[in-house]
């Protein structure tokens, strides 16, 4: 069975003006469709996550985002998501309290909302992060999350939004460079907006590895989208800093700069070496595919050996088990050259 990861933005999408112009305000009605939709294509999930899919990844941009649009913070309104949908009894549902925030202030995971959740403190130190008006950031590090905490399963994450800009540079930019998708994501994107919800082209499936150290990629990422930035633009950043109640100015758009042989080199440049190489997950589809050719072949040779010892004629029996010894040596030399490859490649990333 698959894992779905759900990624729902805020601002015009959960918090569309059907919550927001309403009297009542309850992100539960006002989100029946996308809801619906859920229900609907549950049972062929085994698991589903929710993550926060708006760019509200600090305190600042979420208490600053709820003041200018009158919606509230958008935190508790996406538990409530996942907490009526575990009512539904959706198979093992979560909410994820990753954050960006928790990797620019160098925090556990869920460190940042915890403290958001505690209400707003003139003396707290609220993590900064670096603005990414494009979400390419957000959802690199939410799928890597994803991939790393699921290493055995075939995941499909679905993104959604209720700006097509968002979602068209995301798709843009996924689909030239699916290697930085894991292979075992899925990435689906959603038209969202509280009226209806679609599919925003196809779905794009990833060719690469897991990145394990995806914190520092996501930094590399900002870097190199600031390169061309001034320099007291680029001081602004606070890559590794904290403010008090003050939103970062800075706004990024990574798919202008950013590919996968730059945060190489800026890896290589920097000595910024990845924490491990997890294991690659196994193509199901490849191994599936093997496994009925040796079942075939050897079915071959059985019959082949049967109807040999049976008497029949001798034509059948040759032919049953030159498919066999066939199928068989195919299968053989098709595992050689994959398992091949992947020890060259394994050893390859150690050097």
């Amino acid at each position: 069975m698959l894992t779905r990861i759900l990624s729902i933005d805020y601002d015009g999408c959960l918090a569309s003006p059907k919550f927001t112009n309403s009297s009542e305000k309850c992100i539960i009605k006002s989100n029946d469709i996308l809801l619906n939709y859920i229900l609907d294509s549950s049972d062929n999930f085994e698991q589903t996550t929710i993550f926060v899919g708006s760019n509200r990844q600090s305190f600042n941009i979420d208490f600053m985002n709820s003041f200018h649009h009158g919606n509230g913070s958008c935190f508790p309104q996406t538990k409530k998501i996942a907490d009526y949908l575990k009512e539904k009894d959706v198979k093992n549902i979560n909410f994820d309290n990753f954050l960006l925030a928790d990797i620019y202030g160098n925090l556990e995971f869920g460190e940042s909302l915890k403290l958001i959740e505690k209400g707003p403190d003139s003396e707290a130190q609220y993590s900064d992060w670096v603005f990414d008006d494009e979400k390419i950031t957000l959802t690199y590090a939410q799928i890597h999350k994803s991939a790393r905490d699921n290493l055995d399963k075939n995941i499909v994450y679905e993104f959604c939004d209720d700006r097509k800009d968002i979602l068209s540079n995301l798709h843009a930019f996924y689909s030239q460079y699916p290697d930085l998708l894991p292979k075992n994501v899925l990435l689906k994107l959603n038209f969202y907006n509280g009226e209806g919800i679609s599919q925003y082209e196809i779905d794009i499936k990833g060719i690469g590895n897991i990145d394990s150290d995806f914190r520092n990629t996501v930094k590399i990422m900002a870097v190199i989208s600031t390169e061309m930035f001034s320099e007291n633009k680029r001081f602004q950043m606070n890559i590794e800093g904290t403010s008090v109640y003050f939103m970062n100015p800075v706004k990024i758009h990574p798919s202008n700069d950013v590919t996968p042989d730059r945060i190489q080199k800026y890896r290589q440049e920097n000595n910024i070496a990845p924490e491990s190489i997890l294991p690659e997950v196994e193509d199901e589809t490849s191994n599936l595919i093997l496994g009925y050719m040796y079942n075939i072949g050897f079915s071959s040779l059985g019959l082949g050996i049967a109807a040999s010892l049976l008497g029949l004629e001798p034509t059948i029996s040759c032919l049953l088990l030159g498919i066999g010894s066939s199928i068989l040596l195919y299968g053989l030399i098709m595992d050689f050259i994959d398992n091949g490859f992947n020890f060259f490649n394994n050893n390859q990333l150690r050097l």
